[in-house]
């Protein structure tokens, strides 16, 4: 029998998008939401993004980065102090407590190359860990206008510790679902 190919882009197929963008500098908007990626393609997408400064949006949605893909990109942010990514989208990639905070400390950490307006986390694995450095990063986070978080299963907890770290931000949209 032969295996049955999953539609969509694959690593290998990022690994010359990636390339790819080392050179090209008229990309703005980066959609990659809905493929077969894993934290390959997620490494692949941090090395483009590593000498790609002109991206000012990133959608990796509905792969399976996971959280050694989402650190690989968050540590690329992070190395590339002129990078101009101002929205995020990794939802739906099965990431846990580490790929999240590792988001987050780059508020922390990285202020001065860290322009995120927009981060969309949801339908993860939040923990309260996770939850935790969210609400810590508000502090520093004053780039950070929008947080999606829905279907992450929060309870009353979780939103009591993400609210708390709310009151440290001038102006804000957290969307729960």
């Amino acid at each position: 029998k032969h295996a049955q190919e999953v539609p969509g882009l694959h690593d290998k197929d990022i690994m010359c998008i990636a390339e790819c963008l080392r050179d090209v500098r008229k990309i703005r908007v980066l959609n990659l939401s809905g493929n077969s990626l894993t934290s390959v393609g997620g490494r692949h997408i941090a090395r483009a993004l590593s000498h790609n400064c002109l991206i000012e949006a990133l959608d990796c949605s509905s792969n399976n980065l996971s959280d050694d893909g989402v650190i690989a990109i968050a540590s690329a942010i992070a190395a590339n102090a002129e990078n101009c990514l101002s929205k995020i989208n990794v939802s739906q990639n099965a990431i846990n407590a580490a790929g999240v905070i590792c988001i987050m400390e780059l508020f922390k950490e990285h202020p001065s190359s860290t322009k995120l307006t927009e981060i969309t986390l949801d339908n993860n694995h939040l923990t309260t860990e996770s939850c935790k450095s969210i609400s810590s990063a508000f502090m520093c986070a004053s780039s950070l206008k929008k947080l999606s978080l829905k279907n992450n299963g929060i309870n009353d907890e979780t939103a009591r510790i993400i609210f708390d770290g709310l009151i440290h931000v001038a102006e804000s949209h957290a969307d729960f679902g």
